[in-house]
């Protein structure tokens, strides 16, 4: 099926015209749903006794990257093993783990931008520890949001 906004041509791909529709319809300026200076989204009109609900959709975005970090049982044995040996660099982590040099840095790189290991660089070495106050901070958040 086809969207009618949008003309077919043989080079087009579907993920081209998907993102054509969102960007050209769904996020077309001047739209009372979504305006694309804005990621806030008015979910309840104000009352007389209740304030404004508005959610940040880009906010809702970001956490969910940082939740989805954990949600990944390779990652999470890597944080178990650098918590076991506390600094740690990433040779010792493939070597270890019997995994691809390139397979451990990009799981350490989802790692350290989400915060959830620091880095302390050596030399030509870098060293990999737990960030603890990051990892509490995410047990808190996910306790709140589950009562």
């Amino acid at each position: 099926m086809t969207s009618p906004l949008i003309p077919l041509h043989p080079s087009t791909s579907s993920g081209e015209r998907k993102r054509k529709i969102f960007r050209d319809v769904i996020l077309k300026p001047g739209s009372d749903f979504f305006t694309m200076n804005s990621y806030s989204h008015i979910i309840c009109a104000a009352t007389e006794t209740n304030p404004e609900i508005m959610v940040d959709a880009l906010k809702i975005k970001k956490t969910a990257i940082v939740v989805r970090a954990l949600n990944h049982k390779l990652r999470l044995v890597i944080l178990k093993l650098i918590g076991e040996r506390d600094n740690i660099t990433v040779t010792e982590i493939f070597q270890h783990l019997h995994l691809e040099q390139c397979v451990a840095s990009q799981h350490l790189a989802v790692l350290r931008k989400t915060g959830f290991v620091k880095t302390k660089r050596e030399g030509k070495f870098i060293y990999y520890s737990i960030n603890r106050q990051r990892l509490l901070e995410l047990n808190m958040f996910v306790e709140e949001l589950l009562k």
